[in-house]
Formats: C-alpha cells, structure tokens, sequence
C-alpha cells in the first residue's frame, strides 16, 4: 500500500483499493462470482450458487473486517512509510545542497536552508503539544511540513542547476568586450552574441533570486501555520476542524512552490 499524496480522500482511497485487492477479499468473492456466472449461464444447480453465496459472504466479511477495522492501521502504516521516505528524501537533499551552494558562494542559499531546518523543527515541536504522536494525523501533519521543506529544497537545487549552466560565464570580461568593440559589420556581430550570453547571465540570475523569494514565502507559512497551531485549544470542540484548515493551506503551499519550479 503506496501513498501519492497526503489529501484525505487520496488516503481513503488508498485504503480501499488495498482491502479490496487482500487476498482474503479477492479470491473468495472471484470464487463467488464465477459460482454465480456458472450457475446463471451453464448450470443452476444447488452447488454453484452455494458455492457463490459461500464466496461473496467470506469476500465481504473479509472486506468489512479489513476497511472498517484494520483500515486505519492500513492507513497509518502507509503514511508512516510515506513520511519516512520524505525524511530521507530531505537529509539527503540537505547534504548535497549545502555543498553545492557552498561551491558557487551562494550565502542566501545556505541561511535559507539553515532557516528552513530550524523552522521544522519548532513546527514539529508545536506539533508534538497538540497531538498524540501515535496517531495518523500526527504523521500526516508532519508529512504536510516535510513536503514544504522538499519543495523548498527543491527550488534550492534547482537554483543550483541554472547557476552550474551559466558558471563558465564570466559576465565581467563580457562587460569589458563589449565597451571595446567597433561599429563594424564583424563588432556588432560579435556585439551581438555577447550581449545575449550577457542576458543569459543575467536572466538566470533574476530566476534564481525568484526562487529564492517563493522559498522565504514559504518559510512564513510555515511560521503562521505553526504560530496557528500554537494558539489552537485542543480543549475547543472546533480544534480538529481549525487544525485541519491550517494544514489544508501548508498542503497548497507546497504544491505552489513545487509547481512554480516545474513551470519556470
């Protein structure tokens, strides 16, 4: 049983194609089913459609059993595995990210991945206040954090990826080339390709510093969801619903940030 994604119905959805594919399901209620198509197409007989109502009985004590009692266990497995994934997905980006922000100087990168490092950790220190760490929701809360976190690295890295195709641009000499040539045919040919290695440059630049803006938006959601939290009496009847509401827009701004690095 394999998450795509964190939303609730995706995790119902999951659970029930994984109790309806459980082989305590599946072949008894197969068995059920070609017991009545026999017994309706070749032969009615007392045995077929014993052996049909036999099947589709077992099928779906099995399937009640599995969804509405084991079904959260399911759930929780699932996500656990998820989060875990995310977990390591995440270290394993930190480390590399660090030492390539390093390598191109890029000091913004670095804070920013220093930032989002401690900005987790006080969201899962509220988080650990507010709800039982045993629980789904806890996990899937978490998870919804990590993705911002991912998300954020990813735009860290990708960042790194425009800046390693413009390294071996060196946008001083250009400058100095450019302020030596002609009005000739051949200067202003040459002219010409350098000042568009010169936009190349530049523009790669102003991409990069967007990046880096969508990811300090980012890190405020994540304050004001977790200031949010904080403020959230699990006393009040409301703090399931308030909770669930500051999580639903962390979830959104995850997926904004990941799309605005896919569409750039």
């Amino acid at each position: 049983m394999k998450l795509s994604n964190l939303n609730p119905s995706q995790i119902k959805q999951t659970v029930l194609a994984h109790t309806l594919q459980s082989p305590l399901v599946l072949y008894p209620t197969t068995l059920g089913l070609v017991g009545m198509a026999y017994a309706g197409l070749i032969e009615s007989s007392l045995l077929a459609w014993s052996l049909s109502g036999v099947g589709l009985t077992l099928g779906g004590i099995s399937w009640l059993v599995s969804y509405f009692i084991k079904g959260d266990q399911f759930a929780k497995n699932a996500i656990d595995r998820y989060h875990q994934q995310l977990v390591a997905q995440r270290q394993q980006a930190m480390g590399q990210l660090q030492q390539q922000l390093k390598q191109f100087k890029q000091k913004e990168g670095l804070y920013q991945v220093e930032q989002l490092n401690n900005k987790f950790s006080a969201f899962q220190t509220v988080l650990n206040n507010k709800l039982d760490q045993s629980e789904i929701t806890y996990v899937r809360y978490l998870s919804m954090a990590e993705q911002v976190f991912l998300s954020a690295l990813d735009n860290l890295s990708d960042a790194v990826s425009s800046l390693q195709g413009i390294a071996a641009i060196d946008s001083q000499h250009i400058k100095r080339q450019l302020s030596q040539l002609d009005d000739s045919e051949l200067g202003q040919a040459k002219s010409k390709a350098l000042q568009e290695r010169l936009d190349l440059f530049h523009d790669t630049h102003a991409r990069v510093a967007k990046l880096f803006t969508e990811n300090e938006q980012a890190m405020t959601e994540l304050d004001r969801v977790s200031s949010q939290l904080a403020q959230i009496s699990t006393q009040s009847g409301h703090a399931e619903l308030d909770i669930e509401q500051a999580m639903t827009e962390l979830r959104l701004m995850a997926e904004r940030v990941n799309r605005y690095s896919q569409i750039q």
